[in-house]
């Protein structure tokens, strides 16, 4: 008997002490400036505004929302696990943000935003954001030549695909993730690394492994959970991880190999994917340590790519009754211009049709957060201490009726300029598309890239791939659910993510054979 009370008693201790433990690590690390004269979204005394963050953890786009309604043109705080956020409602507070110098309001890369963000989008070391830029730079800058190479890899991805190749003119029941997850990753592995090294079949099951492990947002819920240093440390033994670094090990190699085959002069006669230019660029400028750079920004956009693609897809199957206006425009800009970024660009209900889904189904509720370097004064008065957190509400505002009339009701032309003017016919390609309603831009209503000079670097290569993956299925597929609803979204702290475990319906357009997938 007594030995049963005394484990009792030892796991009684054992329970307090992580539980004290546990407090211990996330007080220590949710310390914050004071901010009492900030209005709250919920509670402001510690214990119930730490309920709060549990809750944010499962609930965080509607706690945000809830906030939104309560302080719509004001500012007010949301407790997280970390700190507490201040969220700018107001579009002049978000305008002045917007114009605030990195001096004032410093910019934080996904490796160190205040949320689960940095294991999903599988940031294991802090990135070279010099680096970085480069490699982004060089991606926007040979994007009309990279168009083809995306159509060519949707083609031999579809081939290669078992689910996709094997799909006739009869419905299919498949699960979304079989679709997204190997158009996406075998695109951005083309562009990053070119044909040869995306094809190669070693790494491009390590690469969709990763991906799939990736996406398991309760592994990342878990992660987000702990205290930042618990899952820092965790995240160092995930399979994930050890995926990440076969991947480099094969990378290192292949880019030592093909060092010995690239002359200086070659540069202007190779193909122009990123592994190229770094290998040119360690070759000429002695670049190093860009292998973990390169990975890093590889992974990240096949993450977020498919989180978007994912949505998109969604959204095409619930409205699948809609889609004869943009199969046709699409049908006939490519017959005159060819899979180019010319014919892209003019794909105006395409375009409209994504920004609409991003608008709706945002990966991100809080995709603009600085961090105030210094006190920083909005211009009603109110100062936001050093050290604070900043951050705007996206998808709250995506859903002002105010801002966007019936914004609970998806509207596929709401951004085209044909419906600014209340055409809804096929347009032709001599209209010429208001900047106002691309999908790369983004305003204080429009957030899904985030705002200001700090905008995301990668929208315009996004938003070329996501618009050909959108073009191919159309083109070549039809897609549905079969109750004709969208399956609820995933919710993981303050992001918003599709269920690519749900089922949805595909078959192979009318007059599609199996060849006719690289015709057009």
């Amino acid at each position: 008997m007594e030995d049963g009370e005394d484990e009792s008693s030892s796991l009684i201790f054992i329970v307090c002490g992580v539980a004290i433990l546990y407090i211990a690590l996330v007080k220590s690390e949710r310390s914050h400036p004071n901010l009492r004269h900030i209005t709250s979204s919920a509670n402001q005394g510690y214990i119930l505004s730490f309920l709060d963050a549990l809750r944010a953890l499962f609930q965080g786009p509607a706690l945000v929302q809830k906030g939104y309604e309560k302080h719509r043109v004001n500012l007010f705080k949301l407790a997280t696990l970390q700190r507490w956020l201040v969220i700018v409602a107001g579009t002049q507070y978000i305008e002045e943000l917007r114009k605030a110098s990195e001096d004032d309001l410093a910019p934080i890369d996904a490796a160190s935003q205040p949320d689960m963000s940095r294991y999903l989008l599988r940031h294991h070391t802090t990135p070279n954001m010099q680096q970085e830029s480069f490699l982004t730079r060089h991606i926007t800058q040979n994007l009309p030549f990279l168009t083809l190479d995306i159509k060519d890899e949707l083609v031999a991805a579809t081939t290669d695909s078992s689910v996709l190749s094997s799909a006739s003119e009869d419905w299919k029941e498949i699960c979304g993730r079989d679709l997204v997850v190997p158009l996406t990753a075998r695109v951005v592995d083309r562009i990053f690394f070119g044909r040869k090294f995306a094809r190669n079949k070693r790494y491009s099951q390590l690469s969709l492994n990763s991906m799939i492990k990736g996406l398991d947002f309760k592994r990342a819920l878990f992660l987000a959970f702990l205290p930042t240093s618990f899952g820092n440390f965790l995240s160092w033994f995930s399979r994930s991880r050890q995926d990440e670094q076969q991947i480099q090990k094969i990378l290192t190699a292949y880019i030592r190999e093909e060092k010995e085959n690239v002359s200086i002069n070659d540069v202007n006669h190779k193909p122009r994917d990123v592994l190229f230019q770094v290998i040119h660029n360690v070759i000429v400028g002695g670049m190093t340590g860009v292998e973990s750079t390169l990975l890093s920004l590889n992974s990240t956009a096949k993450h977020t790519l498919a989180l978007a693609f994912g949505h998109i897809l969604y959204d095409l199957a619930t409205n699948s009754t809609d889609t004869g206006f943009m199969r046709q425009e699409i049908k006939d800009l490519v017959a005159r211009e060819g899979w180019s970024k010319n014919a892209l660009d003019k794909m105006y209900i395409a375009d409209s049709f994504i920004k609409e889904s991003m608008r709706m189904n945002g990966i991100f509720t809080l995709p603009t957060i600085r961090k105030a370097v210094q006190p920083f004064t909005f211009s009603d008065g109110t100062t936001i201490p050093q050290n604070t957190f900043i951050a705007v509400p996206a998808t709250a505002r995506h859903y002002d009726d105010t801002l966007y009339p019936s914004a609970g009701t998806f509207d596929r032309l709401r951004f085209s300029s044909s419906h600014e003017k209340g055409v809804h016919h096929h347009c032709s390609t001599s209209r010429t598309g208001s900047v106002q309603y691309n999908l790369t831009t983004s305003t204080t209503e429009y957030l899904p890239w985030g705002i200001g000079q700090h905008a995301c670097p990668g929208r315009f290569f996004a938003a070329i791939v996501l618009k050909t993956m959108l073009a191919h299925v159309v083109l070549h597929y039809e897609v549905k659910f079969e109750d004709r609803k969208r399956p609820p979204n995933i919710i993981v702290d303050m992001n918003c993510f599709p269920d690519l475990e749900a089922k949805i319906f595909i078959k192979r357009s009318k007059g599609e054979g199996n060849g006719g997938i690289g015709r057009t």
